[in-house]
């Protein structure tokens, strides 16, 4: 289920930038060639670690609810990598950096003192309407989350609904965690001796596995808070 979901949200989030469009000092951003990469999408997660912090929006004065932090984020760094962006508005409209609608405002290469940005970014997150998806009587969630914790959903379906659409990511990354250590522990007592060259090549493995998951953890701030931020919770 989460491979088809994650291919659904592929195909309906993302519009064909495939062929190069034809540019105009008027639009919004422009982009070139450039189109987002695996590659990118690593500088992009690099980029949110360094400079998204919990005042970021109050810094830059940027009005926005607890819902659409993921999309802004994203429009922000693809105006700084000039990079394509793109959202549908509640009328249907398609809107991206190629819009012309605010070309009459002045640029900037600084994307906090864009104001023709400034003004397409502000007209998105008050104009588009993001798809919600039912999960239970009262518990919603959006096709980003599903794109960011599509990794921690669980596979087993006696779990709670929470744990399967990904809500539970710090019970299942120690759930992992556990499964890796134990798997260690076997490892050492079964092979040590016996095969010392696969013990090691496996060892090597399980600790990799360790220190990606210690990543995760201390990423998500998983002892820190609880499964739900009080002002960003589904509604």
């Amino acid at each position: 289920m989460p491979v088809f979901i994650l291919f659904l949200l592929i195909l309906i989030a993302t519009p064909s930038f495939s062929q190069t469009m034809e540019e105009s000092l008027s639009q919004v951003w422009q982009v070139g060639d450039r189109r987002w990469t695996i590659e990118e999408e690593q500088n992009y997660s690099q980029w949110v670690e360094t400079n998204i912090t919990e005042d970021f929006f109050i810094r830059y004065k940027i009005p926005i609810d607890c819902a659409d932090v993921p999309y802004a984020i994203r429009w922000i760094y693809a105006r700084i990598a000039h990079l394509p962006a793109a959202a549908t508005t509640k009328e249907g409209q398609f809107i991206g950096h190629w819009s012309k609608e605010w070309k009459d405002l002045p640029t900037h290469s600084e994307w906090h003192k864009d104001l023709r940005f400034r003004k397409a970014l502000l007209h998105m997150l008050q104009e588009t309407i993001w798809i919600w998806i039912d999960i239970s009587k009262d518990r919603s969630i959006t096709f980003y989350h599903i794109y960011q914790n599509h990794l921690w959903f669980s596979p087993h379906p006696e779990d709670s609904v929470e744990a399967r659409w990904g809500l539970k990511k710090c019970e299942m990354i120690l759930s992992q965690i556990r499964s890796a250590k134990n798997s260690i522990a076997f490892i050492e007592r079964t092979y040590r001796k016996k095969d010392p060259k696969y013990s090691s090549f496996a060892l090597q493995q399980q600790q990799e596995i360790l220190r990606r998951l210690s990543e995760e953890w201390d990423r998500s701030q998983c002892k820190k808070r609880n499964s739900h931020h009080p002002r960003c919770s589904p509604r």
